[in-house]
């Protein structure tokens, strides 16, 4: 890049453009995570949209590990989306 010529001003704005460019998509992706609504789920719907396994998977895997978030709503079982992301981050094992 050459920088013989510019001025301040014109060099300013070449960097809070490149800086918007970078910037911006990433802070989309961050105020669309925590401003989105949270959803209840049931489990198909946890499974189908988040852990990616079938209703036995969660039952057997996922459902009786402690701290497993879910919440009975009558009869049903329901799942927080949100919830149920964080607790996946904060259990994950790395090798």
């Amino acid at each position: 890049m050459q920088l013989t010529g510019i001025d301040e001003h014109e060099l300013t704005e070449m960097v809070a453009n490149r800086l918007a460019e970078k910037l911006f998509p990433q802070l989309h992706d961050l105020v669309t995570k925590y401003e989105t609504p949270d959803e209840l789920l049931t489990g198909q719907e946890i499974c189908d949209q988040v852990l990616s396994c079938s209703t036995n998977t969660l039952t057997t895997y996922f459902l009786y590990q402690p701290g497993f978030p879910t919440i009975l709503k009558g009869s049903q079982r329901v799942y927080s989306r949100k919830a149920v992301e964080k607790w996946i981050a904060e259990h994950q094992q790395y090798s």
